[in-house]
């Protein structure tokens, strides 16, 4: 259970990072759709 929480966070940091580094448009919106 705790790692799950840890590897989903660590995932929506890298995320963040890279949306921050990346153009508006996500090339994945299906992705983003299912984290939130």
């Amino acid at each position: 259970m705790l790692s799950n929480l840890v590897l989903v966070r660590n995932g929506l940091k890298e995320r963040m990072e890279r949306n921050l580094n990346s153009p508006k448009n996500s090339p994945n919106p299906s992705a983003e759709r299912i984290i939130r």
